[in-house]
């Protein structure tokens, strides 16, 4: 994961400076989504078993910690949160706060900006004690050694990722959009991001504008900008809409249950996807193609097989005729988009099956890139791909001919995409024997 923060130049000169980006590292937020990685949450802990078998055992030896865990375990970007509004950045600094309870609990009420996190900063306010235990468990039992010595290497080689992808990103338009969305100032211009080892694959929103989004490179172009995006605060009225939809419309009800139920989203959140989404192709960083294609998996349910944001697709279609920069009321673009025909009760599903049909088409395979092609690692249950006859494990090594081998997983997926009814065939290695496979996307 990779955390922005933006930051405040000292000096009134600094008005004249041009946007500019800067990356490094954060102990303290490592630590705290740690107890993510750590947690008996399959939403988190899922690349980090053999961590979390070692760092459990050490926790049940320290009965206070344990004790904590059992509040803040899997509480960890919620952790985060609160601590980014303190000035340390390591541990050691930021427990010598805890010295002085009321200072610590008033730096960070000051820096408490989502209503969404009331309830967990109430917590810490009356369970800091916890938060503290925690905090000293890591830094007795050698979290920054192993940190450094297990992970320093991967983080120094995102943070030089990231480095050569932001050269593509124009920070001064990336702002004016950001500000034009949100609606306030982003404070100063220089965008600090730090690379984290333990928060993947998640993105989060942290106080004074800091962002996280997930270092795999496909999900750069949205989540760079989608986090900032939630100090946009949505109209009451455009919210009650919102839910009026959720409640009447039968096709988007399953996604409204998805995304603010399963998913615990605040309720701006379709909003800021979709402004998100926006910015990124304003900036060149992807095309409305890609963008539609990752629409029909996003907030996917491991309990449903099933995802999608249908409103995020109609708003961004609505904004691509959108004139935005300063004065844009993005609550009253909203506002408009909702009370218009085309998004009353009935008429949700044709509308977005119209919008997505150029990339309609599924085949029902997760798939990662492999040093052959696309490693196809989940099947959907009676989709062509499992239809067509190919398992979990199965290689990929071209694409109606196309050889994939050293293409990124995006690339791949978008050789992948068509309407319903598109016919693909794929060159698929299994136990070292080569066979085509036909697929009819549905």
């Amino acid at each position: 994961m990779i955390l922005l923060v933006l930051t405040t130049p000292s000096s009134a000169a600094a008005a004249q400076e041009r946007a500019e980006f800067c990356v490094d590292f954060s102990e303290k937020l490592d630590s705290a989504v740690f107890l993510n990685a750590i947690s008996d949450k399959p939403r988190f802990n899922g690349p980090w078993k053999a961590v979390r078998e070692v760092w459990r055992k050490k926790l049940a030896e320290d009965p206070a910690a344990a004790a904590a865990f059992e509040r803040w375990g899997g509480r960890g970007i919620q952790l985060a949160y609160l601590l980014s509004a303190l000035p340390e950045d390591d541990l050691e600094g930021v427990l010598r706060r805890f010295e002085e309870p009321e200072a610590l609990v008033e730096a960070v009420r000051e820096g408490l900006d989502e209503s969404a996190y009331e309830p967990v900063f109430d917590d810490f306010r009356d369970h800091r004690e916890e938060v503290r235990a925690l905090l000293s468990f890591l830094r007795r039992s050698g979290f920054r050694e192993m940190r450094r010595a297990d992970f320093g290497a991967a983080l120094e080689s995102a943070r030089k990722d990231l480095e050569e992808d932001l050269k593509a990103v124009d920070a001064e338009r990336f702002v004016d959009l950001l500000e034009a969305f949100a609606g306030r100032k982003a404070p100063g211009r220089k965008l600090r991001i730090y690379a984290l080892a333990f928060a993947r694959p998640l993105s989060f929103q942290l106080s004074g504008f800091a962002i996280g989004w997930s270092s795999e490179r496909e999900t750069f172009a949205r989540l760079l900008p989608h986090e900032f995006l939630h100090k946009f605060n949505p109209a009451r009225d455009n919210v009650e809409r919102l839910c009026r939809l959720g409640e009447e419309d039968a096709f988007y009800r399953e996604a409204f249950g998805r995304i603010y139920g399963e998913f615990q989203e605040g309720k701006e959140e379709e909003f800021v996807d979709a402004a998100a989404r926006c910015i990124g192709e304003r900036l060149g960083l992807v095309s409305r193609a890609r963008n539609l294609r990752s629409l029909k998996i996003s907030y996917f349910s491991e309990a449903t097989n099933r995802g999608g944001a249908p409103l995020v697709a109609v708003l961004l279609e609505e904004l691509g005729g959108a004139s935005i920069g300063p004065g844009f009321d993005y609550n009253a673009f909203i506002a408009r988009a909702l009370a218009s025909e085309k998004l009353q009760a009935g008429r949700v599903e044709a509308l977005y099956r119209r919008i997505i049909k150029p990339v309609g088409g599924m085949m029902g395979a997760a798939i990662e890139a492999d040093k052959g092609g696309a490693r196809v690692w989940r099947l959907l249950p009676g989709m062509p791909a499992e239809l067509a006859g190919l398992s979990p494990g199965d290689v990929i090594a071209k694409i109606d001919g196309v050889e994939i081998a050293g293409k990124s997983r995006e690339d791949m997926l978008d050789l992948l995409a068509g309407e319903p009814g598109r016919t693909i065939d794929l060159t698929v290695v299994r136990d070292g024997e080569a066979r085509l496979v036909r697929v009819t996307l549905q």
